[in-house]
């Protein structure tokens, strides 16, 4: 599971994607034409971003899986899609994917932070309506998709909501008991000592 992180973290992360994007798509503009430029920026700056999400995952399988995935899709839909509005909201849909199956234990936290997704696609709208700068309106996605560090991991279950809940330590003493045995018999078994 990823490392839980504070807003702020996200914030200036936020900032971060902000400026580049700001300097890519300036810097391209002059090589580029407008919607080409974005079609190349985006996927940069969301796979930035996913490089920071999954920098604190222990597993190195599922962040190369992953990454090479989000490589495989980034250039699909280069290709295949022609609107931008619908290039950016499938990208924005596989940052919410990918955090979703790397942080939540359930179904319930994911589709809080769908709706998360969408409100941060709706604000980068509203920034680039307003304003026309790309560096508002991506600092503005990634701002409210830094909201992401308060939605919980899991649910808590029905007996810890139970205020007279009194958990069952049978089954783990059980277990416990078990394992001691099971280690005591491969410590036997190692020094070759009998019984």
């Amino acid at each position: 599971m990823t490392t839980r992180r504070s807003f702020f973290h996200g914030a200036v992360i936020a900032a971060v994607l902000a400026l580049a994007a700001a300097i890519s798509v300036t810097g391209l503009t002059v090589l580029a034409g407008g919607e080409t430029v974005i079609r190349l920026v985006v996927p940069l700056i969301c796979g930035a971003y996913l490089l920071l999400l999954l920098r604190g995952e222990r597993a190195a399988t599922g962040r190369a899986v992953t990454l090479v995935a989000w490589t495989v899709f980034s250039i699909a839909a280069w290709w295949a899609v022609d609107s931008l509005a619908f290039y950016l909201l499938l990208h924005a849909g596989a940052i919410w994917l990918t955090r979703s199956l790397f942080v939540y234990a359930s179904l319930l936290p994911a589709v809080a932070d769908l709706l998360l997704t969408a409100l941060s696609a709706a604000a980068f709208s509203w920034a680039l309506a307003r304003s026309g700068s790309v560096m508002l309106a991506t600092w503005c996605f990634f701002l409210v998709q830094a909201l992401w560090t308060q939605i919980p991991p899991r649910l808590p279950s029905r007996g810890a909501l139970s205020l007279h809940h009194t958990p069952d330590h049978t089954a783990n003493d059980r277990f416990d008991k078990a394992r001691r045995r099971a280690d005591a018999a491969i410590r036997q078994l190692s020094t070759g000592e009998p019984r």
